[in-house]
């Protein structure tokens, strides 16, 4: 069953859903930190490549 959290974490719709039931109120922000952190990893990834 997969339920949306109104937050943006809709690309991993069932791991977001299984988490939403423990972490409901925070499910926005940890989902956000996680994409920012993402973002910073693959930039540094490319640095390195180049």
């Amino acid at each position: 069953m997969i339920t949306d959290d109104g937050g943006g974490g809709s690309t991993d719709a069932g791991l977001i859903s299984s988490w939403d039931m423990y972490l409901c109120p925070y499910m926005d922000h940890l989902s956000d930190l996680f994409l920012h952190f993402i973002f910073l990893l693959f930039s540094f990834l490319f640095l390195l490549a180049l």
